[in-house]
């Protein structure tokens, strides 16, 4: 696999409403839960790694910039686009700043299969724009092999297995 220069976007932020505190800032196994995507990210050779609202996490490193939210309250979609126009390479890899499991062989598998594609698919619904902007991007062939029926209720989420 030749190296893919690439920005690492952390999206920092949110309310915490349900947690009470920032999630990136919680303790987990004696560091914050942003560690590990920052961590991951130097590991995996980000060029850059832009953490987007909250704050800035404690790690000492040049790559490491800190941005506001330019959408603020618009949810990850304002922080994805925040990073994304932020950032000064073509590639991006964004990671939420929960990810307890990362690291940086995920990412690398990651980076691989983008030079490896032939058709981009989305993942209905939350993943069509995403999917055909990357495609126009890349110029890699965009087409629907996944479709959501939208008539159906939301049953994976029911207390019980029955319709």
């Amino acid at each position: 696999m030749r190296h893919v220069n690439f920005s690492g976007i952390v999206l920092n932020g949110g309310n915490s409403s349900r947690m009470g505190t920032p999630k990136g800032e919680i303790n987990f196994l004696g560091r914050p839960l942003i560690d590990r995507a920052v961590v991951a990210l130097q590991e995996s050779g980000a060029s850059e790694i832009i953490v987007v609202g909250g704050s800035k996490p404690e790690l000492a490193t040049k790559e490491l910039s800190h941005v506001e939210d330019m959408y603020p309250g618009e949810g990850p979609l304002g922080g994805v686009i925040t990073g994304l126009l932020t950032a000064h390479l073509d590639h991006a890899v964004v990671l939420s700043n929960d990810l307890m499991g990362i690291d940086a062989g995920t990412i690398e598998t990651m980076l691989g299969f983008s030079q490896k594609a032939d058709l981009v698919v989305p993942v209905p619904d939350s993943g069509n724009a995403a999917a055909l902007g990357y495609s126009q991007k890349t110029k890699i062939n965009f087409d629907l092999g996944l479709i959501r029926n939208h008539y159906v209720g939301r049953t994976f989420i029911e207390p019980a297995q029955k319709i």
